[in-house]
């Protein structure tokens, strides 16, 4: 495995710059990243004094934040247009048609207070 090096910032727990495979300078460090991750799992970054690096560490599986969580449980956009479609020819493009109520229903199963 190729040793990769990041430019990290101890005191404020940051990645200025990298990882890649050369270093720079000294004031690069040795990354060490997390073996095995999952597509979009969550990580911290943890710095080593006794192994001079800092380490990525897997953290719980990755959960989609509110919009995320919106954007796959709203209807299909054919299926929005078809609801449109008809409270627009029943006279109900209003709170009280199929569109508005297919769209609030996800609105208040995933509210924004929810943030992650």
């Amino acid at each position: 495995m190729t040793q990769l090096f990041i430019k990290y910032d101890i005191e404020n727990k940051t990645v200025i710059a990298g990882p890649q495979s050369s270093q720079p300078d000294d004031s690069w460090v040795k990354f060490l990243p997390a073996p095995d991750l999952k597509y979009r799992q969550a990580t911290a970054l943890h710095w080593s004094e006794e192994m001079g690096a800092v380490l990525q560490i897997a953290l719980d599986e990755y959960v989609q934040n509110y919009s995320e969580q919106r954007r796959s449980a709203y209807p299909r956009i054919a299926e929005q247009l078809d609801k449109l479609f008809h409270d627009i020819d029943n006279g109900t493009l209003d709170k009280t048609g199929v569109f508005y109520d297919s769209i609030r229903e996800v609105k208040d199963a995933i509210p924004k207070s929810e943030r992650s």
